[in-house]
């Protein structure tokens, strides 16, 4: 499927638009490219609010944050003093993303990463990024990606983000919290 530039600006513009009103209704998306202007939205929204930012991801942390325009707008908001806190649900044979452990290194006061360690239940732990308690991006969850390659189109992966979800957000945070206290902190080497 190519993407034209009308319907990534109208996706973007309807981000925006969300973002800017904190519509309490929730966007669908799919795509790899509609992932990533989700999650710079989400962390524009957590540069504004200084809120803090949790993310649990599993495999392919550097084809998605390893990519420009998902890690210059972490660093941005690592460097205007959001703390951010990531959970990788991996084992230890697929590693944090070299992008990711450079951040931490860059940031290890405002960057957190700790790997669970294990793939068990993989395909049933939802991938999530929250900032603060009302904004989340909340996919449905699905196998590892595993030696695939990501498009602009593909992988798919069923999601949705919404700016004003505070009930849904602060599950998800407590559900965060509770994998998180269970995990050791990741150290590189």
């Amino acid at each position: 499927m190519a993407i034209t530039d009308k319907t990534r600006e109208g996706f973007e513009r309807l981000l925006r638009e969300f973002h800017a009103q904190r519509i309490p209704i929730p966007i669908s998306n799919k795509y790899p490219w509609q992932t990533r202007l989700a999650i710079r939205e989400l962390l524009g929204l957590a540069r504004e609010t200084k809120a803090q930012v949790r993310l649990l991801t599993g495999t392919g942390t550097d084809m998605a944050y390893g990519r420009d325009d998902l890690a210059k707008p972490m660093r941005l908001a690592l460097e205007e003093g959001c703390h951010v806190r990531i959970l990788v649900w991996n084992d230890a044979q697929h590693p944090v993303g070299s992008v990711l452990a450079q951040l931490a290194k860059d940031f290890p006061a405002g960057l957190e990463i700790k790997m669970s360690g294990t793939r068990l239940a993989s395909d049933k732990i939802p991938h999530f990024l929250t900032v603060g308690e009302d904004a989340n991006r909340l996919e449905i969850p699905h196998p590892p990606y595993d030696n695939i390659e990501f498009t602009e189109d593909s992988p798919e992966t069923r999601a949705s983000i919404c700016f004003n979800a505070a009930e849904g957000t602060r599950g998800l945070n407590t559900y965060f919290d509770v994998l998180w206290a269970k995990c050791p902190l990741f150290t590189e080497g």
